[in-house]
């Protein structure tokens, strides 16, 4: 189904509230939207941000440099320009770790790259990859490896062999999330 911007929060939102009883993870890779999507729902986690917060501040510091003052994962990010394999390898540590450590809720999906072993649907944000590479090459992200993460993405959520609704948009839909 492909969905313009509103559409696309309205469905997620009906999505949401038609499964309010289980244990949700919104998965994407980055670009496709999921920061600038759980804005508009209250009751969802965002994994970067709970990784943020518990990163220590050597590590934090280490990762983002000057920008780990920074109080929120996405200000640290937007301020650190390159997202380098450095960070990248020191934030999946962080990443792994929560993953192992936290247990989705039912009724507060949590809105993550890869999803949890313990979550009851997946919701998949299947972003076109025309519209995902403009999106990584307007945060200096490497293309190519942010279109190579989808497809690892897209493998690992089949393995889960739990339920997936795929949500897709594109380019054609002109999305600017």
């Amino acid at each position: 189904m492909k969905t313009t911007n509103e559409e696309l929060a309205i469905t997620l939102e009906n999505i949401l509230k038609d499964n309010k009883d289980k244990r949700i993870c919104v998965c994407g890779v980055p670009c496709t939207g999921k920061t600038t999507l759980i804005k508009q729902f209250p009751d969802c986690l965002d994994l970067d941000e709970l990784n943020y917060a518990i990163l220590p501040e050597n590590v934090r510091t280490g990762l983002f440099g000057q920008a780990a003052a920074k109080t929120t994962f996405i200000e640290a990010e937007a301020a650190v320009g390159e997202w380098t394999d450095e960070i990248q390898t020191g934030w999946q540590e962080y990443i792994d770790k929560t993953v192992k450590e936290f247990q989705v809720q039912p009724g507060q999906p949590i809105f993550c790259i890869e999803p949890f072993v313990n979550c009851d649907l997946i919701i998949y944000l299947d972003i076109d990859s025309e519209l995902l590479i403009e999106r990584a090459k307007k945060r200096n992200q490497i293309p190519e490896f942010i279109v190579g993460m989808k497809q690892g993405l897209k493998e690992q959520i089949v393995k889960t062999g739990r339920p997936v609704i795929n949500l897709q948009f594109g380019a054609d839909n002109s999305c600017p999330l």
